[in-house]
């Protein structure tokens, strides 16, 4: 479960800042996140856990730097949150496997876990939409991925009220 939310967050955030930079027109950075993404599910496939860390501080310096410079800051908050979530994710699963004792509900812990991950990311989206409907900047693909996001978090609301059902 928690690789999952690891690996799709990794993609959905280095995917919106290439996104956010390719918009600016800065094509060689664009390549370099996408290349920085890669290396870090590499990483993160090899278990090698400071890689987070770096990837996570580079991450948010790009996209603090692609506001400042005047990039679409919807895509460059995605890219954040995404790294953000990738990190605290993969930082969480290292916690577990390194617990002594083994911890014995580890399953009840990723949920609550992933509960308020959850809750940071929908605050954030929920804060970065109304920001861009105030300053008019709603595109095409922003609707399409609210609308991704609301169908993905729905399903997920209804999986935790009926677990049983899945």
């Amino acid at each position: 479960m928690m690789r999952l939310v690891v690996l799709t967050s990794l993609i959905v955030g280095f995917g919106s800042l290439a996104w956010g930079y390719e918009l600016g027109g800065l094509t060689v950075w664009q390549r370099r996140w996408v290349l920085l993404g890669v290396l870090w599910v590499l990483a993160y496939l090899g278990r090698l856990a400071w890689f987070g860390a770096v990837g996570f501080l580079i991450a948010f310096s790009a996209a603090s730097y692609g506001v400042w410079i005047g990039l679409p800051a919807g895509w460059m908050m995605v890219g954040a949150v995404g790294a953000l979530i990738a990190w605290d994710g993969a930082d969480f699963e290292h916690r577990l496997r390194m617990a002594t004792p083994p911890i014995s509900t580890p399953g009840a812990l990723r949920r609550r876990h992933l509960l308020r991950l959850a809750i940071l990311a929908g605050g954030m989206l929920i804060i970065t939409l109304a920001v861009m409907a105030y300053r008019g900047q709603f595109s095409p693909e922003w609707v399409g991925y609210a609308v991704l996001l609301a169908g993905i978090g729905g399903q997920a609301l209804l999986d935790r009220i009926r677990p049983g059902e899945a």
